[in-house]
């Protein structure tokens, strides 16, 4: 399972609560304090500790004002600025082959008829998860979600050209708090 799977299962919702939670599954038990100064920290560690500098962002995404009151842009470069060891798996934007954003910040790869040949459906990559644009899908693929303080829903891609049976697009993707649904 890649380093992205892990963290990206772990993203999700407390049953019965609207606070997103973040659980490191790979990382359960371990601390989230730097590594200490010439020693390298490996990439598990960085994203940990990233996630736990992030994780008072999450926790208030259902929080009135909380985007101005939190200054999300400043904590983020915080977060990027103690994070070079990890920056591509935090602060990216999707590819064809990776369609899925960064943990924290990116859009979600958009694909087009070039980039999804055929008929089989792709899905649009999603946003990060503070941050960031869903992709949109191609082929009758689901629209990418957006990120919770940022960022607009992917689209859904119209059927297959040719199709002729089973023809309906892709459902858009979610929007985030104040984002605009795919």
């Amino acid at each position: 399972m890649s380093l992205r799977r892990r963290w990206t299962v772990a993203l999700g919702f407390l049953a019965g609560s609207a606070a997103l939670v973040v659980i490191p599954m790979a990382m359960a038990g371990t601390s989230s304090v730097a590594a200490p100064v010439g020693v390298a920290e490996s990439v598990d560690d960085c994203v940990a500790r990233a996630m736990a500098m992030a994780q008072p962002l999450l926790d208030s995404i259902d929080e009135r004002g909380s985007v101005s009151r939190r200054d999300v842009d400043r904590e983020l470069a915080k977060i990027r600025a103690q994070s070079q060891a990890c920056e591509s798996e935090l602060f990216a934007d999707g590819t064809a082959e990776h369609p899925d954003a960064g943990l924290l910040t990116g859009d979600g790869f958009s694909f087009t008829a070039e980039s999804c040949p055929g008929t089989e459906p792709c899905d649009g990559g999603n946003g990060g998860s503070i941050k960031g644009s869903g992709g949109s899908g191609a082929n009758g693929g689901a629209g990418g979600d957006a990120g919770w303080y940022d960022g607009r829903a992917g689209r859904g891609g119209d059927a297959a050209a040719g199709c002729v049976a089973s023809c309906d697009g892709g459902p858009g993707g979610r929007a985030g708090r104040f984002g605009t649904g795919g």
